[in-house]
């Protein structure tokens, strides 16, 4: 996998001060990655197609809809976030690898990509912007990450909701309450990552648990899916 591709989308000037889009795309294409790997779901190079337990199809335009990748299969629904600044480049480097994939079938390639990316991403991404680390443990983000979100896409509102009313109290009234610590976000390079991936279905030997708080290897349609991620509807 050529990782400059991906530095160079990161580089690509964004409307907010974060790669958040990006990361959330490149998670959904994990997903994608394994699915198509185990065969979970089929790719014919246009189309995603995926087909729940009740019968039900899905059928997701991967290559004119590149760009909802993120929203559709990572850990945050906002159309928001789509990435509206893809690469050419970008786009062929992971179409080309759903491609290979889909014929050799084979999860240790997935793995290997997996991990370069988790590399460059401990690289690159600095602690204060870790929403895909934080998502890569559970598929969804903690309530303090959440917020951050909030933050970032809709600024105003989080302002206002940060403000408290000022209340008169006189001095007996007064209650002493201990200052609350947040955690401190831990260091990205601290995280560990066999962990946190999933135990592939095909493979057992392989101990990568990536998506054991994702989305099961059973067929899924994008109900389940949603029902593993965090959903941010912002007007």
């Amino acid at each position: 996998m050529d990782i400059s591709i991906i530095q160079k989308q990161y580089e690509q000037p964004t409307e907010y001060p974060s790669s958040i889009a990006l990361q959330n795309h490149i998670y959904g294409c994990f997903i994608l990655m394994e699915d198509i790997a185990q065969g979970t779901i089929a790719y014919d190079g246009t189309l995603i197609k995926t087909v729940s337990k009740d019968g039900a199809q899905y059928v997701f335009p991967i290559d004119q809809a590149f760009t909802q990748i993120g929203i559709r299969y990572g850990f945050i629904f906002d159309t928001k976030l789509i990435l509206e600044d893809c690469l050419s480049a970008y786009k062929t480097m992971w179409l080309s690898i759903f491609k290979t994939l889909s014929v050799s079938k084979k999860i240790e390639e997935v793995d290997a990509i997996e991990d370069s990316v988790i590399a460059w991403i401990q690289k690159t991404i600095v602690a204060e912007d870790a929403y895909f680390i934080h998502a890569l443990e559970t598929g969804i983000l903690p309530q303090l990450w959440i917020g951050k979100v909030i933050s970032l896409l809709l600024p105003t509102l989080s302002q206002a909701l940060s403000e408290k009313p000022i209340v008169k109290q006189t001095a007996v009234e007064s209650i002493v309450v201990p200052s609350v610590v947040h955690p401190v976000v831990p260091s990205v390079k601290s995280r560990q990552f066999a962990r946190t991936r999933r135990n592939h279905a095909t493979q057992p030997m392989l101990k990568k648990n990536f998506a054991h708080t994702r989305r099961s290897s059973e067929a899924h349609g994008i109900h389940s899916a949603n029902k593993a991620n965090t959903i941010i509807h912002i007007q």
